[in-house]
C-alpha cells in the first residue's frame, strides 16, 4: 500500500502516518499535563518528562517490533537508525513512559511516582487510540478475517488492503476497534481519577488492567501480530497481558495478607482470576484451530478476558490498607507546598491580590499558554524536518 502524503512541498513528502503520530503524542502529553498540574503536580516535572518519554517509547517500540519482525531489517541497528515511521509495537510505549516517569522522580522533580503515572494514564488511551489510526495509511493492524459481505466492507467493520496479485481484500479493522476501545478506556480512567486521585497508583493500575484485557482479544484478531521467536502460538502482547494478571494476583495477595490479614474470599478471587485467564488462553487456542467459528469463540473470549480484568482489579483492591495513609489535611498541605514551588519557578506571587497582581497573573497565564503553543509547534516542526531530510536523502 502506497502511503498517502499529508504535505508535499517540492521534493519533500510528509506522510499522514507521521502527522498522526505527532498529533497523538501532543494530545497525550497536553491532556495529561493539564490533569496532572491541575491536581497538584509540578509543571517542570512534566516538561522534563516529555523528551525522555518520547525517546524511550520509540526505542522500546522499535526494539520489540524488530524482534518480532526481524526479517524486515538487516539487524537491530538497522531498525533503530531507520527514520521511517513504519514499524513500531504499541506495547513499547508502556515501559518507555514508566522509565521516563521514574527518571523524573529520581531527579527529585516530583515526590510521587505513582501519582505521576495516574495522571499519565488518563491521557494514555487518547494517545494510543490516535496512534492506532496510523494503520489507515498502511496495511498493518488488520484482522485475519476477510469480510466478504459488501454491507460490512467499510469502517468500523473492515478496511481494504491490497493482497498478493493486486487483489483488494476487506479485512476486519482491528486498528479502528482498538482506537474506539482505547478512547473508552481513557474516559473510564479520567472518571476514576477524578473520584479516586488520592489513591496513588489506582488509576494507572486500572489502565494497565483495561489495556491488557482489551488488547489480548484485539491482538488475537491481527494477522500481523508479533510473536516470540520460540513461540508462534501466543503473541508477545498476549503473553505480556497474561504475566501482568498473574503478577497482580500474586503481589496483591501477599500484600493483602500482610496488611489486612487472611480472608477466605482472597482464595476465591485468586481461583476465579486464574480460571478466567485459563479460559481466555484456551479460547485463543480454539480460534486458531477452528477459524470458521470465530464469532462464537471471540464472543466467549471477550467475556472471559473481561472477567479476568475484573477479578484482577478486585485482587488489587484487597491489597489496599484499611486505614487512610494520608489525612485530608496532610494532602492539602502537600499540594499547597507543590504549588508554591511551581510559583517560585515561574516567579509568580500568589499572595498579591492587588489589581496589578491580578494583571500580572493574567499575563503569566498568557505567557504559559504561549510557551505551550510554541513548544507544540517546535516539536511538530522537528518531527517534520527529520522525515523530510530522510525522504529527500532517499530520493537523491
Amino acid at each position: 500500500m502506497i502511503e498517502t502524503a499529508s504535505i508535499i512541498y517540492g521534493g519533500y513528502i510528509v506522510p499522514w502516518t507521521l502527522t498522526i503520530m505527532i498529533l497523538a503524542i501532543l494530545s497525550w502529553f497536553f491532556l495529561s499535563y493539564a490533569i496532572y498540574t491541575a491536581n497538584g503536580g509540578r509543571r517542570i516535572a512534566m516538561w522534563v518528562f516529555f523528551v525522555p518519554a518520547v525517546f524511550f517509547s520509540v526505542l522500546f517500540s522499535r526494539i520489540i517490533y524488530w524482534y518480532c519482525h526481524s526479517e524486515q531489517y538487516d539487524g537491530l541497528m538497522s531498525a533503530l537508525t531507520n527514520l521511517s515511521v513504519d514499524g513500531f509495537a504499541m506495547l513499547g510505549v508502556i515501559p518507555g513512559v514508566v522509565l521516563a516517569a521514574a527518571l523524573v522522580c529520581a531527579l527529585k522533580l516530583d515526590t510521587s511516582f505513582l501519582a505521576m503515572l495516574d495522571a499519565l494514564s488518563t491521557g494514555a488511551g487518547v494517545g494510543m487510540g490516535i496512534l492506532y489510526l496510523t494503520a489507515l495509511f498502511n496495511a498493518g493492524c488488520r484482522g485475519k478475517v476477510v469480510v466478504s459481505n459488501p454491507e460490512y466492507q467499510h469502517l468500523p467493520f473492515s478496511s481494504p488492503i491490497t493482497a498478493a496479485g493486486g487483489v483488494t481484500e476487506y479485512r476486519f479493522a482491528t486498528f479502528f476497534f482498538s482506537f474506539l476501545v482505547m478512547f473508552f478506556i481513557s474516559g473510564i480512567c479520567m472518571e476514576y481519577y477524578f473520584n479516586r486521585k488520592e489513591q496513588k497508583g489506582a488509576t494507572s493500575m486500572l489502565f494497565l488492567i483495561s489495556f491488557c484485557s482489551a488488547e489480548f482479544v484485539l491482538d488475537s484478531t491481527r494477522y500481523d501480530a508479533g510473536f516470540f521467536r520460540f513461540n508462534g502460538f501466543v503473541s508477545v502482547l498476549q503473553i505480556f497481558a497474561g504475566i501482568v494478571f498473574i503478577l497482580i494476583c500474586l503481589i496483591s495477595g501477599i500484600l493483602a495478607i500482610k496488611r489486612n490479614g487472611f480472608k477466605w474470599y482472597y482464595v476465591l478471587l485468586w481461583v476465579l482470576m486464574f480460571a478466567a485467564e485459563g479460559v481466555t488462553g484456551y479460547l485463543e487456542y480454539l480460534v486458531q484451530r477452528h477459524g470458521d467459528m470465530y464469532v462464537e469463540i471471540y464472543a466467549g473470549m471477550i467475556a472471559s478476558s473481561l472477567c479476568t480484568g475484573i477479578f484482577a482489579y478486585l485482587c488489587y483492591r484487597t491489597a489496599r490498607r484499611r486505614e487512610q495513609a494520608v489525612t485530608e489535611e496532610e494532602e492539602i498541605q502537600k499540594r499547597t507546598e507543590i504549588f508554591k514551588r511551581d510559583d517560585e519557578f515561574f516567579d509568580v506571587d500568589e499572595e498579591d491580590e492587588t489589581e496589578d497582581g491580578r494583571r500580572r497573573r493574567k499575563k503569566h497565564g498568557t505567557v504559559v499558554s504561549l510557551i505551550l503553543a510554541v513548544a507544540a509547534a517546535v516539536m511538530a516542526v522537528v518531527g517534520f524536518v527529520t522525515l523530510l531530510l530522510s525522504r529527500k536523502g532517499k530520493k537523491s
